[in-house]
């Protein structure tokens, strides 16, 4: 989203960026392209593979959460237009489904590029968007909104340059890979801290979030996947779950909404929980959540609405082993336990 403040094409990069907390993003972030730029080149291959775009929309969704929480607006507003370009992919033809995928991979990349200059870019304070990204975001728009209107004739041609194009990004991302030490569960959930407390500026929402954990490391890799989930559940609960202030009190609840997160080890699992106070989900749409696409919120925003957070989350605890457990009353808050097998 461009800020109404700057000019159009101009982003606002925050200048209080902890800089040990970038260099973890940047890390887990390369793992995340790495992931995609893979699920890409399936799709590539076979437009019609579900498992692959799930998988492609499931990356590009975590990182406009992550990058909407640390306020890296180019990069949140460029993977929130490669989400409506991919879900062009389930309803278009052969040669459109080849169109969108191949600007998901130059949004990738372009992402990659962003996400390594992060650095220079909270320095300066603010971003210009280049042609490059200008160009990109105008035909994701495009796409977005309808069919192209592009000749078939001259993206058939293009087809096969294109899939190379796609092999070459693979490469270039997973070289960015590499395997990192154990990470303990009580440093990562602090991480997320700053996280909350920007959403819930941004949201105008008062809020107190409380972490509790026990002494556990795990290896990198599941941390990532664990960071993944954690931003999912906490931005649903900003969002979707505490209400605003004036709609508490008339509810009788206190001003300020509580969102607590508690990470324990039982019976050879870890157990996180991610437990708010606040509007809790309907009896009606208990037995939907988890569906893909399926939302209780009515709009779309580049924060969600989009229905694939928990989905994502159910998603990548199953792949784990693990497993997640939802408990709610309406008007009362909701927990969402995931259990996950240690060792």
């Amino acid at each position: 989203m461009i800020e109404p403040d700057c000019p159009r094409g101009v982003f606002r990069i925050p200048q209080s960026l902890d800089p040990a907390f970038l260099r973890d993003f940047q890390g887990e972030a390369a793992e995340r392209l790495a992931r995609a730029a893979i699920a890409l080149t399936t799709l590539a291959r076979d437009p019609s593979n579900e498992d692959a775009l799930n998988a492609t929309f499931r990356a590009f969704h975590t990182m406009k959460g992550i990058s909407s929480f640390l306020g890296l607006t180019p990069i949140t507003h460029l993977a929130h237009l490669t989400e409506s370009c991919l879900l062009r992919v389930r309803d278009s033809g052969e040669v459109e489904a080849e169109e969108c995928v191949s600007l998901a991979a130059e949004s990738l990349q372009l992402i990659r590029y962003l996400i390594t200059a992060i650095g220079e870019l909270s320095q300066a304070g603010a971003w210009e968007a280049t042609a490059e990204y200008s160009r990109l975001e105008a035909r994701l728009v495009e796409l977005g909104d309808a069919l192209n209107t592009s000749s078939r004739r001259q993206i058939r041609e293009a087809r096969e340059a294109r899939r190379q194009r796609i092999e070459q990004l693979i490469e270039q991302t997973e070289a960015t890979v590499e395997v990192l030490r154990p990470v303990a569960v009580h440093g990562l959930l602090e991480r997320l801290e700053p996280l909350v407390r920007g959403l819930a500026l941004r949201l105008n929402k008062q809020l107190k979030l409380t972490i509790k954990s026990e002494a556990i490391e795990i290896d990198h890799a599941l941390g990532a996947e664990l960071g993944d989930a954690l931003v999912h559940l906490l931005r649903n609960a900003v969002d979707h779950g505490i209400e605003p202030v004036a709609e508490r009190e008339r509810s009788g609840k206190p001003p300020v909404g509580t969102i607590e997160i508690r990470a324990t080890r039982q019976a050879g699992y870890l157990v996180l929980e991610v437990q708010d106070d606040g509007c809790g989900i309907a009896a009606s749409d208990r037995q939907h959540l988890g569906e893909p696409g399926y939302s209780t919120s009515a709009a779309v925003t580049e924060i969600s609405g989009r229905g694939m957070g928990l989905n994502a989350v159910i998603s990548a605890m199953e792949a784990l082993g693990g497993a997640v457990e939802v408990e709610s009353e309406a008007g009362r808050g909701l927990n969402v336990r995931l259990r996950l097998p240690l060792g």
